[in-house]
């Protein structure tokens, strides 16, 4: 991804899960980064913080962690502005019950917007011990919503079914998120449409695939929605 000046990440912490940016300065200046919290209600959260990376510097912190300082628990997103383009990773990390360290990563949404298109997300996997996350990221100042719409495989000959449609609504600067139940001993595959409402801005897309054994998470992976 290309360094940028400003940007959103969706941001979780508790419940065993922390959120981690990575971010490094590629300017021979030193560049000075805001940032703030915004909740699932899109209602800021704290004061706006600062941090100032030197010339060619880097910091990686997780989001509970000094500069942030963010409260568990916290559902939402994180919005950073600098002064110079800087490049971020952002990471979400699970610690399980067996104190095993999952990871995987997150989108860096842009805070430019685009209008009337359909997202796709090509696989989603639920029951047999998969769930799936469909997380959304409000790159506006204004709310939007939409519709979340589940499909399965479909065959040569049969054109895939939907399964569902969840409607959406994220308040402005904020994030959603859908958790299928995952309750089902039979695993259902297929894949996700977002269809925002008529004139309203696209939000950011991921899914986050996890696996179980025992009632243990074992494995997650994240992938950015198209």
């Amino acid at each position: 991804v290309a360094p940028a000046a400003t940007g959103r990440i969706y941001a979780e912490i508790g419940g065993g899960v922390d959120t981690g940016l990575a971010i490094a300065n590629p300017n021979d200046l030193a560049a000075d980064i805001s940032f703030y919290f915004t909740n699932e209600a899109g209602v800021q959260v704290g004061q706006v913080g600062k941090l100032t990376l030197p010339a060619n510097g880097k910091t990686a912190k997780f989001l509970s962690q000094d500069p942030f300082n963010g409260a568990a628990p916290f559902l939402g997103t994180l919005t950073y502005t600098s002064t110079l383009p800087v490049g971020i990773t952002a990471l979400r990390g699970l610690t399980n019950s067996r104190n095993e360290f999952l990871i995987t990563t997150i989108p860096v949404t842009p805070t430019s917007t685009s209008r009337n298109s359909t997202i796709l997300i090509p696989h989603f996997a639920d029951g047999g011990a998969w769930k799936t996350q469909v997380i959304l990221v409000n790159p506006t100042d204004a709310s939007i919503g939409g519709t979340i719409r589940f499909l399965d495989n479909g065959t040569p000959a049969v054109e895939a079914a939907i399964i569902s449609d969840t409607p959406y609504r994220i308040e402005p600067r904020s994030s959603f998120r859908l958790i299928t139940a995952g309750t089902s001993a039979r695993t259902t595959s297929g894949s996700v449409r977002i269809l925002p409402v008529a004139g309203q801005a696209m939000p950011s897309t991921m899914t986050l695939f996890s696996y179980s054994r025992s009632g243990i998470t074992v494995s997650e992976a994240g992938v950015a929605g198209a």
